[in-house]
């Protein structure tokens, strides 16, 4: 199924939205370098210098690579975040960054699990990798409350991370009686 630039996922709290042009004004100036400390990529220095990566998103989209999509808040639209599914092809991995002034408040678990639903029910995945450095607590907690087990470990240069391995499972429903 192509990746549509149309997706809107609902959920409770949120929507997630495919990213647009429209969103990187407000994407680039909620980066920061505290914030990436624990993410595989620098902040870019300039709205320039992330229109290219922005641009390389929808690139990808369009080869069915990776999705990329903007989190907002369900009632007032406030720009949240962003939450990703990359690999496509291979090993689907979730990513996803929080701007700091909303961590602790759930987004980043009804992001995560709202990409694995609509993964699931769009795609046909059932298996997601979620890389998260050792130091971010927050982050594996959100693996973990998803049912998240440890599959990996990965030394890098900028941080180690666990990597979880995490499962969508079909809600099983009984038959009155």
């Amino acid at each position: 199924m192509p990746l549509r630039n149309n997706v809107e996922v609902r959920a409770q709290r949120i929507i997630l939205r495919v990213f647009s042009a429209t969103d990187a004004r407000e994407a680039f100036e909620a980066m920061t370098p505290s914030l990436s400390k624990f993410m595989s990529w620098e902040v870019p220095k300039t709205p320039a210098d992330f229109e290219k990566v922005w641009k390389g998103w929808e690139e990808n989209r369009k080869r069915e690579l990776e999705i990329v999509f903007v989190i907002r808040d369900r009632k007032t639209q406030e720009f949240l975040g962003l939450v990703g599914l990359h690999r496509l092809t291979t090993a689907p991995r979730i990513g996803i960054w929080i701007k700091e002034v909303s961590h602790g408040r759930g987004y980043g678990k009804a992001s995560v699990q709202a990409v694995i639903e609509w993964a699931a029910q769009e795609l046909g995945i059932e298996q997601f990798s979620y890389s998260v450095a050792e130091e971010n607590i927050a982050s594996q907690r959100i693996a973990q409350s998803l049912g998240g087990v440890k599959n990996g470990y990965l030394v890098g240069s900028k941080y180690n991370a666990q990597i979880y391995k995490i499962m969508h499972h079909v809600p099983i429903f009984k038959e009155a009686l």
